[in-house]
């Protein structure tokens, strides 16, 4: 299956709070979104799921991707998908992991906690996939080519011993690359590289 005949829904939060940059989802819309796409027909893939070949006899299929790794997925996301029987991709900036972010600017220094280890793992142990999101979280084109290849294929090989798992794509923080950040992910190993606009 090409994977640009495949829609990709991408979330950030799933939250009750919302935030100045409109990248929170209320909990109660975001199971009306899972619920409707499952009542479609639509089968739940992970990128990987495209790799190994394991996809389901269903002609319709979706990706759900989650960036920045929010403790959210966790707390209201994974209990829908569960009721569904969906999964998704969550994107991991590595340095974040149990911290809060300090990317966003919000009203009343409004902050958004990252997943933890243990949540991670219990996410991979329900069928979620996680791929990278640099260790930062710093655009990737405001830095020198060897930063960029830092958090590019250094996180690759962290995630991956960290978690015991094939870290398959690689997101692009703020959705932001050029031709040498592109041939650093191909070289990297990654199988494919996401950017949202």
């Amino acid at each position: 299956m090409d994977i640009f005949s495949i829609p990709i829904i991408n979330y950030h939060k799933i939250d009750f709070r919302k935030d100045i940059g409109l990248t929170s989802r209320n909990p109660a819309d975001f199971e009306k979104d899972i619920k409707a796409l499952a009542e479609a027909g639509y089968g739940f893939l992970t990128f990987s799921d495209l790799i190994n070949h394991s996809i389901t006899s269903s002609s319709k299929q979706i990706i759900i991707t989650f960036d920045d790794g929010y403790e959210s997925v966790y707390l209201n996301a994974l209990p829908v998908m569960e009721k569904y029987e969906a999964k998704g991709t969550i994107f991991i900036p590595l340095n974040y992991i149990g911290r809060f972010n300090d990317w966003d600017v919000q009203v009343k220094s409004l902050k958004f906690k990252h997943l933890n280890e243990f949540q991670i793992n219990e996410l991979l142990e329900t069928g979620f996939e996680i791929g990278a999101h640099g260790f930062s979280h710093k655009a990737l084109t405001h830095m020198t080519l060897e930063q960029a290849r830092e958090e590019i294929s250094s996180v690759k090989t962290e995630m991956e011993n960290r978690f015991n798992t094939m870290i398959n794509v690689f997101c692009y923080p703020f959705g932001r690359y050029d031709n040498d950040i592109l041939e650093i992910v191909k070289k990297t190993g990654y199988k494919y590289g996401i950017a949202s606009q």
